[in-house]
């Protein structure tokens, strides 16, 4: 058993941490986007939503962002409707879609801090835990799971009538 976990923890992709250089040039990136939302200038602001949102994800990238984030935090409370889409599209994250073990730690520890710094924000964490956390709903699978589930719904439901 241990050998397939070993096996199963190093085929996950792990990027490198993100030097201190790069956090503090993250971290002022982010903090100039605020700003300049905040002065009708919304396109550094549109672009950190977008590296947070795109398919496949740039991990490397959302790892910096959510390491520089904590540093955010005062900044983001002064104008919380302002930064409304960013809180969303945070609280959004797909814990078990990422692929990499640290990018989930990067996240968790944001959000440790967010959570810390204001209890407004323990809802919304209650609510993308519980989405995180529940089976996925057939509408939310893939097609090919999507028909497995189906298949095994019918074979479910045919050995049901067949039984009594």
């Amino acid at each position: 058993m241990a050998g397939s976990e070993a096996s199963f923890v190093s085929a996950l992709l792990v990027t490198p941490s993100p030097t201190e250089e790069e956090i503090v040039s993250m971290h002022r990136f982010i903090e100039n986007a605020l700003d300049l939302l905040l002065k009708g200038n919304a396109k550094s602001y549109h672009y950190l939503i977008q590296q947070l949102t795109l398919i496949p994800a740039p991990i490397a990238t959302r790892r910096k962002i959510f390491r520089a984030l904590p540093r955010c935090i005062s900044t983001m409370a002064r104008e919380p409707r302002a930064y409304r889409t960013l809180l969303d599209v945070l609280f959004k994250f797909d814990l078990l879609a990422s692929g990499d073990p640290q990018e989930v730690d990067d996240y968790t520890s944001f959000i440790v801090h967010l959570v810390s710094s204001n209890t407004v924000y323990v809802v919304p964490t209650l609510h993308m835990l519980v989405r995180n956390m529940r089976r996925p709903q057939v509408k939310e699978l893939s097609p090919e799971l999507r028909a497995l589930a189906e298949d095994r719904a019918k074979q479910a439901t045919r050995g049901q009538k067949n039984c009594c």
